[in-house]
């Protein structure tokens, strides 16, 4: 359980990380070096450049990918979702790594996180987007 002031600190070194969830092939993650995350930054192509994989520990990344596959099954999600974190570096093991939420609908434009960080690991936008549609129809 979070309480607010945990959730509301602020981070003086912190890095934004994104992973999105339930892809047919392993998810790398991201992270966007731009001061601000602005709307320039987030819809401009070039606003923003985005690093991929994220360079963070391993222990880091497995945990990361955890606890969005695990944030993903607990609200009942379908098909892609996206879980947002922030990571302190400066806290020790896992303990600045805080995840701000699961976007259940996440961007499909050109210069979005999930067909981005698709095409990283080798899916075309095409193929996304059928597999988004096929797994949509699946009755779990």
């Amino acid at each position: 359980m979070f309480r607010l002031n945990d959730v509301d600190k602020p981070f003086w070194r912190d890095w934004p990380l994104t992973k999105p969830s339930l892809f047919p092939t392993p998810e790398p993650l991201h992270h966007f070096n731009k001061e601000f995350y602005d709307y320039e930054a987030k819809y401009a192509p070039g606003g923003s450049t985005h690093i991929l994989p994220a360079e963070i520990s391993p222990f880091v990344y497995q945990e990361v990918r955890r606890l969005a596959l695990a944030a993903h099954r607990a609200l009942g999600c379908r098909g892609v979702s996206r879980a947002d974190f922030r990571w302190d570096d400066t806290a020790e093991g896992i303990g600045g790594l805080v995840c701000l939420e699961v976007n259940t609908q996440p961007g499909m434009t050109e210069t979005s996180l999930v067909p981005e960080l698709a095409a990283h690991a080798g899916i075309p936008f095409a193929e996304l987007v059928q597999w988004m549609v096929e797994d949509a129809s699946l009755n779990r």
